[in-house]
C-alpha cells in the first residue's frame, strides 16, 4: 500500500527543544503490519522484532514508559534472507 508523505520543516530535535526551522523533508508513515508483511513478501525471515516504550526523537511522550497498558514508541525489527535447505 502506496502512503501520502508528510512533509516536514521543523528541525530534527532529540532533546525534546523547539530548534525552529529544518530543510524540508519528508516521512513516510508505514503501519508495522505492512513492513512485516512486505518482509515475508520479499523472502525475509523475521528474525527479532523489538517493541520499546521509548521514542528515538520526541523525549517528551516518554512519560508513556513503563506503564501496565505500553504503547509502542518505538521498535526494530531483524530480518534476513531465507537460504534453501541445500545451503544456496
Amino acid at each position: 500500500m502506496a502512503s501520502i508523505p508528510q512533509e516536514v520543516t521543523e528541525a530534527i530535535s532529540y532533546d525534546g527543544k523547539d530548534h525552529g526551522e529544518g530543510e524540508k523533508g519528508y516521512w513516510f508513515i508505514h503501519p508495522l503490519g505492512d513492513i512485516v508483511t512486505a518482509c515475508a513478501q520479499a523472502g525475509l525471515a523475521v528474525v527479532e522484532l523489538r517493541e520499546y516504550g521509548h521514542t528515538i526523537r520526541e523525549p517528551e511522550y516518554d512519560c508513556y514508559e513503563g506503564r501496565a497498558a505500553q504503547i509502542p514508541m518505538s521498535y526494530c525489527l531483524v530480518a534476513q534472507k531465507l537460504t534453501s535447505a541445500k545451503g544456496r
